[in-house]
């Protein structure tokens, strides 16, 4: 229901799938609404530059938000069983709910309305979200020399 009202509503839904027990429900999903799934072999790069360029993301995988967030993309964060939603929307600077996946069926409204919210704001918000994700891209090469040097302490 959920991906019916946000193709209906929103924008086209892609259906993504980056691992076993995921692709297993994803499949069900594709075959009854014939909506287009990326698979576990999709290259990184073609994740990338569909989740980057998708109008909005609706999901609780922590690295899909992240391509998403390279290319401007809003989220609207689903949970999963552990942290990493909630830390990519800190990073982002984005105070925005996390939607319990379990509970998906009694929150449809909840989840389509701050979808269409971020699709509406257009690319002010876009923007937004591409400059922090640029910004924290900056710090890559920092946290990775301050390991470095941590590593090098240790031997």
């Amino acid at each position: 229901d959920l991906c019916r009202r946000l193709n209906d509503e929103v924008a086209p839904v892609v259906l993504a799938a980056p691992d076993e027990p995921d692709l297993k429900i994803m499949r069900k999903v594709q075959s009854t609404l014939k909506l287009p799934l990326l698979g576990l072999h999709l290259p990184v790069r073609q994740a990338i530059d569909v989740s980057g360029n998708a109008a909005v993301h609706v999901g609780g995988r922590w690295h899909l938000g992240i391509f998403a967030a390279t290319g401007g993309t809003p989220l609207v964060a689903l949970s999963a069983n552990n942290h990493k939603v909630h830390s990519l929307l800190r990073q982002l600077r984005m105070d925005w709910p996390v939607f319990d996946t379990l509970r998906l069926g009694e929150h449809i409204d909840t989840v389509v309305t701050p979808a269409r919210a971020h699709v509406g704001a257009g690319q002010a918000l876009r923007a937004r979200i591409l400059n922090r994700s640029r910004e924290l891209g900056a710090q890559v090469d920092q946290n990775m020399e301050f390991v470095r040097r941590q590593v090098a302490l240790r031997r």
